[in-house]
C-alpha cells in the first residue's frame, strides 16, 4: 500500500471540496446533475399537479364513453326505440342488468337520466325520482357534449367505516342522430390515483427541498467569501446621503401621483402612486414626455396658460382631464413646479397629482340630490327657480314672453286615502312622466312638492300657451292604471307671463299659484290666467 505523509493528507482532505470545485469538469457534472433533479422535482411539482385532474379527466372520459356503451348493450337497450329513455320509471329487468354490469366494470355508481333531468335509474335506489336541475345538464349534455367533474364524496369501508372517496364523474349524452334521448352518469373512483399523485409529490417536493437546503448552504458559503465584496457595497451606498435617501423614501411612499421629468419634459423619475394611478409601468412611463397622458379634453389654450403660468410663477395648479393606459379618462387635481440649480438654471420639473375621481362623483351625486325631486326625478323648486331666473334673463335679451303654469292635482287625495301612499306615489312618478315628455327641451318641468307642479315656458304666445296648458289638463286626465285598479285625476292651472304680471321669479310664482286656486273656485280641471281670463278650450 502506497504511504502518504500525513500532513500530505491532512491538507487535501481539507482542500477536497475546493479542488473539486476548481476543475470544471466535476464542477460543471455537479451543477448539471443539481439543476437536473432540481428541474425534474420542479416539473412533478409544477407541471405534473396542476394537469393532473385534466388529463385523468380526460382518460376517463374516454372511458366513460367505451363504459356507456357496453352498459347499454349489456342493458339491452334499444337506441332506435323511442321508448329507450322516457320518463316513466321502467321494470327491473333492464336495469338490473344494468346494475350488475356497473359492479361488474367496477364502477362507484351508475345513474341515467331522462331528457327532463329526472333519475331514472341509480345503483343507489333512493336517489330514483330525484331531478338535476343545473344549467350544465340542459346547456350542455342536452347538446350531445360530455361533462366531467371531481368530487369528494363520503364511501363505506368492508369494516362499515365511512371513507373520503375521490371519484369522477362523467355525463355521458345518449342520442340518436340528433336526437337527446337521456344520459348516462358513471362515477369512476380514483383514490388510488390521487393516493399515488401525492406520493409523487412528496418524493418530489422532498428532492426539491434538499436541493434547496444544498443551495442555500452554497450561498450561505458565497456569502461568507463574499463579504469583503458586501462590505465594499456597503460602504458605497453610505456615500448617498440621508437628503437623497429621504427623497426617494418620500416619494415612494407618498400616496399622490409624483413625476419629474428633465428640460426636455422627458419623465426621469414617476413613484409607485404613479403607475397605480395611470396604468403605466416604470419600463413604459421613463423617458417619455408627459403627452401620453392627454386626454384630448383641453384645447392649445388651456396649455398654453400652464405654460405661461410655470414660466411667470415657476407653479401652476389646476384640475386636468387625463387619459391612463387602458383608454378610461379621469380628472386629477395636478400641480406643476419647476426646479432651478443654484445658477438660476432649469433642471427638472415636479408634477404631483391626486385622482379625484371619486370627489367628482360625489359632486355629482350630491347636486342632483340638491337639485332633483328623489320621488319624480324631475327639478326641485331650487333647480326651477334657476332655471326661471335663466329664462327671465333669455326673455330680457329677445324680447320674448316667459311663463309659469303652476300645476296642482285635483282628486290626488281621494287616491292617496283610498289606494293608500304608494299608489299615490306610483300615480306621481306617472304623471312626472307624461309631464317631462310634453314639454319642448328648453322648457322646465318641475315637481315643488305633494301633487303640484311648475312648467317654464318660452316664447309662447297667448294662444300656444292655451294649447299647452289644455293639452297638460288633458294628459293629466287620461287614466293610470295601477295594480289592476284604474285611477283619474284632474289639474287646476294657473299662468303668470313675464314681464306682463311680474318681473321676478318669486312675484310669478306666487302669481301663478293664486290663478291656479281661482281655477279650483271656478270648479277645477281648468287653467286660469293670473289677470283672471279663462283660456279658450280647445277642441
Amino acid at each position: 500500500m502506497l504511504n502518504l505523509p500525513t500532513k500530505f493528507m491532512s491538507r487535501h482532505k481539507k482542500n477536497l471540496a475546493r479542488t473539486i470545485w476548481s476543475i470544471p469538469l466535476l464542477r460543471n457534472t455537479l451543477l448539471v446533475a443539481v439543476l437536473g433533479a432540481a428541474a425534474l422535482s420542479s416539473y412533478d411539482l409544477l407541471g405534473v399537479y396542476p394537469s393532473f385532474e385534466k388529463l385523468l379527466i380526460q382518460s376517463v372520459e374516454k372511458e366513460a364513453e367505451r363504459t356507456a356503451t357496453h352498459l347499454l348493450h349489456t342493458a339491452r337497450i334499444d337506441l332506435r326505440s323511442s321508448q329507450a329513455f322516457s320518463n316513466q320509471r321502467p321494470g327491473p329487468s333492464a336495469w338490473e342488468k344494468l346494475r350488475q354490469a356497473s359492479v361488474d366494470f367496477g364502477l362507484w355508481k351508475t345513474r341515467a337520466f331522462a331528457p327532463s333531468g329526472e333519475i331514472i335509474f341509480s345503483t343507489k335506489t333512493e336517489e330514483i325520482g330525484d331531478k338535476n336541475t343545473n344549467g350544465y345538464f340542459f346547456n350542455q349534455v342536452a347538446k350531445g357534449m360530455l361533462f366531467s367533474k371531481v368530487e369528494r364524496k363520503q364511501g363505506t369501508s368492508m369494516e362499515g367505516e365511512v371513507l373520503p372517496v375521490d371519484v369522477v364523474e362523467v355525463y355521458v349524452p345518449v342520442m340518436r342522430e340528433s336526437e337527446f334521448l337521456g344520459a348516462l352518469e358513471i362515477y369512476y373512483n380514483v383514490s388510488d390515483e390521487w393516493q399515488l399523485l401525492h406520493a409523487l409529490l412528496l418524493k418530489s417536493g422532498s428532492i426539491l427541498l434538499i436541493l434547496i437546503g444544498g443551495i442555500i448552504m452554497i450561498m450561505l458559503v458565497m456569502v461568507i467569501r463574499t463579504a469583503q465584496q458586501s462590505l465594499q457595497l456597503s460602504e458605497t451606498r453610505g456615500a448617498l446621503s440621508t437628503q437623497e435617501r429621504l427623497f426617494r423614501d418620500v416619494i415612494d411612499a407618498a400616496q399622490d401621483g409624483i413625476m419629474v421629468t428633465d428640460p426636455e419634459q422627458k419623465i426621469r423619475i414617476a413613484n409607485p402612486a404613479f403607475t397605480e394611478m395611470t396604468g403605466y409601468a416604470q419600463d413604459e412611463i421613463l423617458g417619455q414626455t408627459p403627452d401620453i397622458l392627454k386626454s384630448g379634453h383641453h384645447d392649445d389654450g388651456f396649455y398654453k396658460q400652464m405654460w405661461q403660468s410655470l414660466s411667470d410663477h415657476k407653479r401652476w395648479q389646476g384640475e386636468v382631464w387625463n387619459r391612463r393606459r387602458d383608454g378610461s379618462v379621469f380628472p386629477e387635481l395636478l400641480s406643476i413646479s419647476t426646479i432651478e440649480d443654484e445658477a438660476g438654471d432649469l433642471t427638472h420639473y415636479v408634477g404631483i397629482f391626486t385622482d379625484i375621481s371619486k370627489q367628482k362623483a360625489s359632486e355629482q351625486r350630491f347636486q342632483a340630490m340638491a337639485y332633483h325631486d328623489p320621488l319624480s326625478g324631475l327639478p326641485n323648486r331650487l333647480l326651477m327657480m334657476d332655471r326661471l331666473q335663466q329664462a327671465i334673463r333669455w326673455s330680457h335679451r329677445h324680447e320674448e314672453v316667459v311663463a309659469v303654469l303652476f300645476i296642482d292635482l285635483d282628486g290626488f287625495k281621494q287616491v292617496n286615502d283610498t289606494a293608500g301612499h304608494e299608489a299615490g306615489d306610483l300615480l306621481l312618478q306617472e304623471i312626472s312622466q307624461r309631464l317631462r315628455q310634453s314639454v319642448r327641451e328648453e322648457d322646465t318641468v318641475a315637481r315643488i312638492g305633494g301633487d303640484e307642479f311648475t312648467l317654464v315656458v318660452r316664447g309662447t304666445d297667448d294662444k300656444t300657451l292655451e294649447r299647452i296648458a289644455n293639452q297638460t289638463i288633458e294628459l293629466i286626465n287620461q287614466p293610470v292604471k295601477i295594480d289592476d285598479r284604474s285611477f283619474t285625476v284632474g289639474a287646476s292651472v294657473g299662468i303668470s307671463r313675464y314681464p306682463l304680471d311680474s318681473k321676478d321669479p318669486d312675484g310669478l310664482i306666487c302669481q301663478a299659484d293664486a290663478a291656479m286656486y281661482e281655477a279650483k273656485k271656478q270648479g277645477k280641471n281648468r287653467c286660469i290666467y293670473y289677470s283672471g281670463k279663462e283660456p279658450v278650450q280647445q277642441d
